[in-house]
């Protein structure tokens, strides 16, 4: 008489590799989520400074891009929400009318922005220049893992590209906590 199945033992063995396999695969697997997490948020930070540059180039006007509690005056805490806005009268003033567009930054990550000029805020010309503040945006995440930290980095020209990590010098110089 010939049995359809599987023993007992074949099922544990199996089992037993299956266990084996997800406890060496499971943190890398984790590890893999975590970084595409970054990516992502970096990215999207990157789509907001680009989409920035380029609306002041086609608009012909002057784009700011800031960190607002209340939706009315920039401050310098990045981690509230950014907006984009056409600053006509020059007042750093955000006017509901002249929105073009608000991000929610990523409660994982911690935002710094640092540049030559010490401006709390990005502008460009309608060249696609920035009022000469170079500088960079540190996304720290909340971990302190460095591997997971990245920088946007904006030269006085306007071209923002990212600088893959921060190494624990720069993450301690932007006092990333």
């Amino acid at each position: 008489m010939h049995r359809k199945g599987f023993t007992l033992i074949e099922l544990l063995a199996v089992l037993a590799i299956i266990g084996i396999v997800a406890g060496i695969g499971y943190p890398q697997l984790l590890q893999f989520i975590q970084n595409q997490k970054a990516i992502t948020a970096t990215n999207q930070l990157l789509g907001v400074i680009n989409f920035t540059r380029n609306t002041a180039v086609s608009s012909k006007q002057e784009v700011t891009l800031c960190p607002s509690p209340d939706a009315r005056s920039c401050d310098d805490n990045w981690n509230n929400p950014l907006y984009v806005f056409i600053d006509a009268n020059d007042n750093k003033e955000i006017d509901s009318e002249t929105v073009l567009l608000k991000y929610e930054p990523s409660a994982d990550y911690q935002l710094i922005w640092r540049s030559w000029g010490g401006n709390s805020f990005i502008r460009f010309q309608p060249t696609g220049l920035t009022y000469r503040q170079n500088g960079t945006l540190a996304l720290c995440h909340k971990s302190k893992n460095t591997a997971l930290a990245r920088g946007i980095v904006i030269n006085r020209g306007g071209r923002a590209r990212i600088s893959r990590e921060l190494t624990p010098e720069q993450l301690e110089s932007f006092k990333c906590k």
